[in-house]
């Protein structure tokens, strides 16, 4: 049965500076044939060459299968030929390197080695690979590093080599605790699984950060994972790097999940990408709400749903509460155990586009303290800014407000306005 909550179609965002003052600008996307036009997005992105074929051109024998570990072989078959020299031009050019050279931080376990041996997720192990199954599935944790309650879940899971029964939105700490609530053997998975746990950015946990120089979760696009000379230049590579072992990851997955938490004090809520499959799940997984699209509203993109979409890979991101919540682990632990049970089909196959907007002027008060999912009457007055004065809901018929950030950064979202389904 379908855990019971409510679905919202997000419909504007308004983006919010926490200095003083935001370049003001509006963006309209829909990204539901993204998997098809993407290579022309890396196309303008780093070159502009004639359209038309030389001799010698046409003379070079390109490859017939993706040359980059991170990309599929169906997005590089839907590729123009001028398309596939172009990329071939650039990852030659020595801005592309594969990053798959570490192996110490992975750890890939047999059955039998995985009931004897006890695995530190976190701790020097960030990437974990289980079972033998045909359907490889990917649970992400720790993208941003001051949010850790994915990871310290994933550790659990781990260590007590089972899955949490919890299933539902308010699970909390002491259940958590409960031996009794860890029922199912994470081997009984094995022979239908290859799962992998995979933490983000090591480095920004172990110092607590959001991130070390860059937003990881903003690096997902063609363009930046290619560019190795722009990410030299401005002090990146690291996070570069992190996303494209990410990547390759995603590329391979038949599904992805991705966990995080949230400044706000807010229950769990999922955010599929717009393959219906993505949703689909979404319905299932043991959280308040469901919002739909709004993982592929930020305004940089490159978020991992991002990469699993144009990999046609299905996903969903799931926030679990405030960073801090002392339920936050609960929740995190239920949703992953959920996904992972859902995963193991049935003999059917069944499971067991936003706007954008910024201010012009910063903002000098929220006029008052507004809590996760508060719907506000339209026209009903929201924040005073310096310029324009009172500034109010302008979502005909009134908006519920999604994700206030508590310490808003200029040009990263601060709010969503969201409509009920």
């Amino acid at each position: 049965m379908p855990t019971i909550h409510t679905i919202f179609s997000i419909i504007v965002l308004y983006v919010v500076a926490a200095a003083d003052f935001v370049a003001s600008f509006q963006i309209t996307t829909t990204r539901s044939s993204y998997n098809m036009r993407w290579a022309s997005a890396v196309n303008e992105a780093m070159h502009s060459s004639s359209e038309e074929e030389t001799d010698d051109a046409k003379s070079i024998q390109l490859p017939a299968f993706s040359p980059v570990s991170w990309m599929r072989q169906e997005a590089w078959a839907s590729m123009s030929r001028h398309e596939k020299e172009t990329f071939l031009e650039h990852i030659t050019s020595g801005n592309f390197q594969s990053d798959r050279q570490d192996v110490h931080d992975r750890y890939y376990a047999t059955p039998a080695r995985f009931s004897q041996d006890e695995i530190d997720f976190g701790n020097g192990v960030d990437r974990v690979v289980l079972g033998r199954g045909p359907r490889r599935v990917l649970v992400l944790s720790g993208i941003h590093g001051n949010e850790p309650c994915g990871v310290e879940a994933v550790k659990m899971i781990l260590q007590k080599g089972k899955l949490f029964s919890g299933n539902n939105a308010n699970v909390t700490s002491e259940e958590l605790s409960q031996d009794d609530n860890w029922i199912d053997k994470l081997e009984m998975l094995f022979d239908s699984l290859t799962i992998e746990f995979m933490l983000g950015n090591p480095a920004a946990l172990r110092q607590n950060r959001r991130f070390i120089q860059r937003n990881l979760n903003r690096l997902f696009d063609i363009s930046t994972l290619c560019d190795s000379d722009l990410a030299d230049q401005e002090g990146y590579r690291y996070e570069l790097h992190r996303a494209r072992l990410i990547t390759e990851s995603i590329r391979h997955a038949d599904f992805v999940l991705d966990i995080h938490s949230c400044s706000s004090d807010v229950g769990s809520f999922a955010l599929p990408s717009s393959l219906d499959l993505s949703e689909l799940l979404a319905e299932h997984l043991p959280v308040k709400y469901v919002i739909e699209s709004l993982v592929h509203a930020c305004l940089d993109g490159g978020t991992t749903l991002d990469a699993a979409l144009w990999n046609d890979v299905p996903g969903v991101c799931v926030e679990c509460g405030q960073h801090t919540h002392k339920d936050v682990v609960s929740r995190a632990a239920a949703v992953i155990s959920s996904f992972l049970r859902l995963q193991v089909l049935q003999e059917d196959g069944a499971f067991a586009t936003p706007s954008s907007q910024s201010l012009e002027t910063p903002i000098t008060m929220w006029l008052k303290k507004f809590p996760e999912f508060h719907f506000v009457a339209e026209e009903e007055p929201v924040f005073r800014d310096a310029e324009r004065g009172v500034v109010k809901c302008p979502v005909e018929g009134g908006a519920f407000i999604v994700m206030p950030t508590a310490q808003p950064v200029i040009g990263e979202e601060a709010l969503f306005w969201a409509s009920a389904k």
